[in-house]
């Protein structure tokens, strides 16, 4: 599996699980601790949920957390900011 592209479904749509709640610890002040909280789809929002929990070195959390803020950033500018201008 790669990063670069996402997991699709048959009809093209990126498969997504939503997120229904997190925390973030440290582990021992070594490692950031994010634990997420997902649901299988958002259609499934009253079945169980799964858990994951990642560990992250200090310089992985900022870069995570900048690549999440610049892209919310981004979607809450609306589409034009989100748009390649043409160039």
């Amino acid at each position: 599996m790669t990063l670069n592209v996402l997991e699709t479904d048959s009809h093209g749509n990126v498969l997504e699980k939503p997120v229904v709640g997190w925390m973030v610890t440290t582990d021992q002040g070594v490692t950031v601790v994010a634990a997420f909280e997902y649901k299988g789809s958002a259609s499934a929002l009253k079945q169980d949920s799964g858990k994951i929990q990642l560990g992250l070195t200090p310089q992985q959390a900022l870069r995570l957390a900048n690549a999440l803020t610049d892209m919310a950033k981004d979607i809450l500018r609306g589409p034009s900011a989100t748009q390649a201008s043409p160039g």
